[in-house]
């Protein structure tokens, strides 16, 4: 058995949880005790695929019963759990945190199993073996570059649930290799709730479980609740059980919380703050104003020259294909900007994302929320577009709404509404338009997006 206490805490709680509802899936509701009864049977399988504790073992899958029950028969066993989405090219990903197998699922949920050939290992990979814990690895989007592999040790990860919380009724919306998918499944298992999985994630579908389910907690994108809000699915569905919608990835902006404080008034309205190097940290969310946070616990914030800087127990034990970042007392740097207001934050954005016009400095987040306050706008990206003079222009991508079919009358609006809230050097140049999806299987905004074609 792994040396993880909090991992063994987590075991006993579920047993402790039994005939509780903990996983519902489709029309069918699994216990705890079935949970429990499937990782067994799991165990059994990976004892015939020779599988031992401390090698790192793929998990290719979206959020399921059997994949949920997999990766807790691994994580029991002492294994280290490389998730990869199922749209993920593998390969390269196994090859960077020396996986010795894959787990993958198909269409109907049977699994296969493949071992690989792993040369060498890690440093920090033989740390956790030697220690007998299990961990997990996750992989960055790759946006500015190739993918990190990052490594967390298990039982310091949960140290972030430590704390008893009420159990709740959760949606699975966020994917199963993202932190924040990961954080949602840890903290409804510790607090023995139930987590809700969909089929897809379209508005429709995620309003139908919510009211199937009696969803409480919503932990969703802000550019999943501009969808919501600007489609009929939560104009028609009901909604009553919700009690906490959290949103987090990426900045929100003013006109979207409040569409969805008008849809949803009845619930609580959290902002999440969290990276893949180091999760979700405990945070308040000013109540007079939902786009500020204040992070909870001593000596773990920091901002410098306008940058965060988080010290944290639940960090990663580091890269496993990357320099490591922290400084050698422990400080990461998010590399997200923040607006200081004595002890609460907001979060403007990646500095890799700030648009340089002629020696001035833009925020996408700022322009997009502009943007967002027009009805006919369904969603906007902005970024920044090389100029040969100045360095670069901002430049606005947008899918109007099917109500919004002049797109040369609406380039007009979107141009005179930033002329009358922006300052010159912030309003789009260049405006395009697109039917496309602007935001990636993460649910996070596609800073850049393929040239759209001109409506």
């Amino acid at each position: 058995m792994p040396s993880a206490p909090r991992v063994d805490r987590l075991f006993r709680a579920m047993a402790a949880n039994g005939g509780q509802p903990a996983i519902a899936e489709g029309d069918i509701s699994h216990s705890y005790h079935d949970l429990l009864h499937q990782i067994d049977a799991w165990s059994a399988r990976l004892d015939h695929h020779g599988i031992a504790g401390g090698e790192v073992i793929g998990l290719q899958s979206d959020f399921a019963f059997t994949s949920i029950t997999l990766a807790l028969a691994l994580f029991r066993r002492g294994c280290i759990v490389a998730f990869l989405s199922p749209s993920a090219a593998s390969e390269d990903a196994l090859a960077g945190c020396c996986a010795a197998g894959l787990f993958t699922f198909g269409r109907t949920g049977e699994e296969a199993f493949q071992r690989r050939s792993c040369e060498g290992s890690h440093p920090l990979l033989d740390g956790l073996r030697d220690e007998r814990k299990p961990g997990f690895v996750i992989f960055s989007s790759g946006s500015s570059g190739r993918p990190k592999a990052i490594l967390h040790d298990l039982d310091g990860f949960f140290a972030a649930y430590d704390r008893p919380t009420k159990p709740m009724t959760t949606l699975a919306f966020l994917l199963f290799d993202h932190i924040a998918g990961l954080d949602t499944l840890f903290y409804t298992l510790h607090a023995g709730g139930s987590l809700v999985l969909v089929a897809d994630r379209s508005p429709r579908s995620v309003c139908d479980a919510v009211a199937r389910w009696s969803v409480e907690v919503l932990p969703v994108s802000p550019s999943f609740l501009k969808l919501l809000c600007l489609g009929e699915a939560a104009a028609t569905a009901n909604l009553g059980s919700l009690r906490i919608v959290t949103f987090g990835s990426e900045p929100m902006d003013r006109a979207t919380l409040d569409r969805v404080a008008e849809r949803i008034p009845h619930a609580r309205l959290r902002q999440k703050y969290g990276a893949s190097e180091f999760g979700a940290p405990s945070a308040r969310t000013r109540e007079e104003d939902g786009l500020w946070i204040r992070f909870n616990g001593d000596d773990t914030v920091r901002v410098k020259d306008g940058v965060l800087w988080m010290r944290l127990p639940t960090t990663m034990l580091g890269y496993l294909n990357a320099d490591q970042p922290r400084t050698a007392d422990g400080w990461l740097c998010t590399g997200d900007r923040v607006e200081v207001d004595g002890e609460w934050l907001r979060i403007l954005g990646r500095e890799s994302d700030l648009i340089n016009v002629g020696g001035e400095k833009v925020f996408p987040s700022e322009v997009e929320a502009v943007i967002s306050e027009l009805d006919a706008v369904a969603e906007v990206v902005v970024s920044g577009a090389s100029h040969p003079l100045i360095g670069q222009i901002v430049s606005a991508t947008i899918r109007p709404r099917e109500t919004a079919a002049d797109c040369a009358a609406l380039r007009s609006l979107v141009r005179r509404h930033c002329m009358s809230r922006l300052a010159r050097h912030k309003v789009p140049v260049k405006i395009s338009f697109t039917q496309a999806a602007l935001f990636n299987e993460r649910q996070k905004l596609l800073r850049t997006p393929p040239p759209p074609p001109e409506a």
